[in-house]
């Protein structure tokens, strides 16, 4: 009956102890990476008023891959805040960052056609799909 205290101790402190890992673990994912993007550049060049994002939004394409599944918060620290966001039924939406100038472009007159990379987000906030529109 003694050791009763001591199980008992032991089993409160690994019950502890796992759901600290398990909270460490959880809130350890890898952030967005695509190699040769410039970053900072992107993020400076707000709805591609300064056409700048023209250049990069190569490589974004061609290493789309690298963004899916990732949640939209990690997209949008990366990415910086989208230009547009469309919300949908059901906890859907997607992040709209313009690589031609837009009609938020006060300096510049936009194309016909702004071009717009988006982002599609599923219920749960991960990437599902990553494509060009023209508009």
């Amino acid at each position: 009956m003694r050791d009763c205290g001591k199980i008992r101790s032991f089993n409160v402190t690994m019950s502890l102890l796992f759901c600290a890992l398990g909270t460490g673990i959880i809130s350890c994912s890898s952030s967005v990476k695509v190699d040769g993007f410039d970053q900072a550049e992107w993020k400076a060049d707000t709805s591609a008023c300064q056409n700048k994002r023209i250049e990069l939004v190569d490589k974004l394409v061609n290493n789309k891959q690298a963004l899916i599944s990732y949640k939209d918060e990690k997209i949008m620290d990366y990415l910086g805040k989208p230009d547009n966001t469309i919300f949908f039924a059901r906890g859907k939406k997607t992040l709209i960052y313009y690589f031609t100038p837009s009609k938020n472009c006060a300096s510049k007159l936009p194309s016909d056609t702004s071009k717009s990379i988006r982002i599609d987000i599923d219920a749960l906030g991960r990437a599902e799909l990553v494509y060009i529109l023209n508009q």
